[in-house]
């Protein structure tokens, strides 16, 4: 019966090693809450997304990438207009499509901007970075 058990914890402590292996792998595209969780959930998401942008704000201010690509990420309205084919106005709605949704994970998430399709997407790809 003892040995049983000990067989029992390890495969308890070989799966719970495997997760523990996967967890980084995880991130907030793989797994929706809006269906197992209520509008709160996301408004705190929204509110720890707009927290890490100002906490790394200060950090990130006035930094590229190297090679001079500018990170849409952290970037504010003077540096995203740096960027060919971003005036004002259009570096307004990245920086409002960023604070309502939450940092950019690929370029192909700027097209949610309105006034970013794909070819000037791909006309801003070399000049800018996700990070």
């Amino acid at each position: 019966m003892c040995e049983r058990y000990r067989f029992r914890i390890g495969l308890v402590l070989v799966a719970f090693a495997a997760l523990l292996c996967l967890l980084p792998f995880l991130t907030a595209e793989q797994v929706p809450t809006d269906q197992y969780s209520s509008g709160q959930n996301k408004n705190s998401n929204n509110n720890l997304h707009k927290e890490m942008i100002s906490a790394h704000s200060e950090e990130a201010e006035g930094m590229t990438a190297a090679g001079g690509t500018i990170s849409v990420n952290f970037a504010d309205a003077e540096e995203l207009t740096a960027i060919r084919g971003i005036g004002p106005v259009l570096a307004e709605r990245i920086i409002s499509e960023r604070s309502e949704n939450g940092l950019f994970c690929y370029p192909e998430d700027l097209l949610a901007v309105q006034g970013i399709g794909e070819r000037k997407l791909k006309d801003m790809l070399n000049q800018i970075c996700i990070r």
